[in-house]
């Protein structure tokens, strides 16, 4: 989880991850230069925080976090968005399929709910996970797409769609680092 000043809103996010139903799961926190969350990791030994000083954008900080997963499966969620209780219970459960590379789940933005493959979305096997995000906005769909190319992968067989929405979007607009075109 990259994350840019929004010591307004991380706790709250944590309180999410922390209170699911699944509880074996590790959350890396990459800080993109600036705020210091220590207190708000503090409390919960399954958060690895890290400190990425390039302030360059959500895109180099989760690459910069990719080289310390050590679970088998990977989601990419933002640091100010919900995650539902049963989030990682609902995804373990589908991955039990062995033939199962990528899934995906509805999330709510505002009155509306997508099934989208944006970046809260999806999970993913860590195995075919690459530190290969670019700088631009929606960049999300087109990071899991060509994983599923270079994989082969097709909708309905490799990558499956949970029928639940399990992330709602808060969109918060204070802190955060989502524009392409920002200069830093």
């Amino acid at each position: 989880m990259p994350t840019f000043q929004r010591k307004h809103i991380i706790g709250d996010t944590i309180c999410h991850i922390h209170n699911q139903t699944f509880a074996d799961w590790e959350l890396i926190l990459v800080d993109n230069f600036g705020s210091d969350y220590h207190e708000a990791v503090k409390p919960y030994p399954r958060i690895k925080y890290f400190v990425y000083n390039e302030k360059r954008g959500a895109s180099h900080a989760r690459n910069f976090g990719v080289q310390h997963i050590k679970g088998e499966l990977t989601c990419f969620f933002d640091d100010d968005d919900v995650m539902h209780p049963k989030y990682l219970e609902m995804f373990n459960a589908i991955f039990q399929n062995p033939g199962i590379m990528m899934a995906h789940c509805g999330m709510q933005t505002g009155a509306e709910t997508n099934f989208s493959f944006a970046t809260p979305e999806v999970m993913v096997r860590s195995q075919f996970v690459t530190p290969t995000w670019l700088p631009c906005n929606c960049h999300d769909q087109m990071y899991f797409d060509k994983i599923a190319v270079a994989n082969r992968w097709r909708e309905g067989n490799q990558i499956t769609t949970l029928n639940a929405v399990l992330v709602t979007a808060r969109s918060n607009p204070q802190g955060g680092l989502r524009c392409a075109g920002a200069a830093f």
